[in-house]
């Protein structure tokens, strides 16, 4: 199955409908930072343009709880096969059936 690469699940969090126009998923912005580029920008910025650009000399890079949560999603498997369904255990043990 196709998986997105880490850029791309930084950029989903922090504007959802920049990759998929339909998304309803909230942003989550309040994990990445607004920071003015000190030298060479980081290559962990997020590549934002339009509306969300940050503008010239500024960057957004992730936090750690967005790093964190990135490597989490990276980590599950869309294309497992799912588990076989589990057979009903029976609603009592045997020998400890009630007497009416």
């Amino acid at each position: 199955g196709y998986r997105h690469d880490e850029a791309w699940h930084h950029l989903h969090l922090y504007n959802p409908r920049a990759v998929r126009s339909y998304s309803t998923m909230p942003s989550f912005r309040h994990l990445y930072e607004l920071r003015k580029i000190r030298g060479q920008r980081s290559d962990e910025a997020l590549a934002l343009t339009g509306e969300f650009d940050p503008g010239e000399g500024y960057e957004v890079v992730p936090t750690d709880e967005a790093r964190a949560l990135v490597g989490y999603l990276m980590t599950l498997k869309k294309d497992a096969p799912l588990p076989p369904p589990q057979e009903d255990a029976p609603s009592e043990a045997a020998g400890d059936v009630k007497q009416s």
